[in-house]
């Protein structure tokens, strides 16, 4: 890639990326690359950057942020004839993971430069876009209780620590999901429809998963209790899951979850709308480099 621009989130995991996007900077000058960048100033700025960036014909434009920066990024890109790069420096970057997209700049830039080009999905969940995992149940609960703990903390410990507070909230929900192969009904501790592998700061919910293939990958947590939660979620963290009598694990390309009462959703990490859920995918509708 010869000419990058970079759309920066000054804020993304608590400041991090500041110090990583100054050091991706120098690397950049002291090798002699042809860049700029725009800088967000609010949420959901960087569509209106990205959409004039398009306009100026870079190679690349290079989401440098979390997750949110990624999805915001990509979600002005669909059909573009120029490629997303992603230089993750966010919270939990797990979409990044999905890719084997490194966090170290010089090995960032590297794949910048030289990484290949694939066909990126999109899942659409009730017209919303998600490009990572979107879910619903106790990661909901967990997302919810993490946000107090993020203001000191980073990372997977941030997440963790939520976890183990929405722990004493527990419950399942009934939930009916349809799928072209018939209806199901669960008594879920989670449900996690996955284009990318991981959530939370690097909790392997969906491992099967490759963002290029056109399917979801749909894990179901189902029927544990309190005594057995934790042993199970420590499982679910590690994605060593399957196979286990509670989850259940497939592939499709679209899916229709119901519950009662209607519980909210998360997409990429972000909290935003309730079932009843239709999930569908679009198939390679961005070019990514990785």
């Amino acid at each position: 890639m010869s000419k990058l621009h970079f759309i920066y989130n000054p804020v993304a995991g608590l400041g991090v990326s500041r110090k990583a996007f100054a050091a991706m900077q120098a690397l950049l000058q002291e090798q002699h690359v042809d860049y700029s960048f725009s800088t967000t100033e609010y949420a959901g700025h960087a569509p209106l950057l990205t959409a004039r960036a398009i306009e100026e014909g870079p190679d690349c434009i290079v989401a440098v942020g979390g997750d949110g920066t990624v999805r915001e990024v990509a979600s002005a890109m669909l059909g573009a004839s120029v490629p997303i790069g992603v230089f993750p420096c966010g919270t939990g970057n797990d979409f990044a993971k999905s890719l084997h997209i490194p966090a170290e700049p010089a090995a960032a830039l590297k794949i910048l430069q030289k990484g290949r080009m694939r066909a990126l999905d999109v899942g659409v969940v009730n017209d919303m876009l998600f490009f990572n995992v979107a879910g619903l149940g106790f990661d909901v609960d967990v997302l919810e209780k993490t946000q107090n703990f993020k203001k000191r903390f980073k990372g997977l410990f941030a997440y963790v620590l939520g976890l183990l507070s929405a722990l004493a909230g527990l419950h399942l929900r009934r939930i009916k999901v349809t799928t072209d192969q018939g209806e199901f009904y669960h008594n879920a501790l989670v449900v996690e429809v996955g284009n990318g592998t991981h959530i939370g700061g690097g909790m392997n919910v969906t491992p099967l998963a490759d963002p290029c293939d056109g399917l979801f990958d749909i894990c179901i947590i189902s029927d544990v209790t309190k005594l057995t939660v934790l042993k199970v979620l420590t499982r679910f963290i590690k994605g060593k899951h399957l196979g286990m009598d509670i989850t259940t694990y497939y592939k499709a390309k679209s899916l229709f979850v119901e519950s009662d009462p209607p519980s909210p959703l998360q997409l990429d990490g972000e909290i935003m709308g309730t079932t009843p859920a239709s999930f569908y995918i679009r198939p390679g509708v961005i070019q990514i480099v990785c």
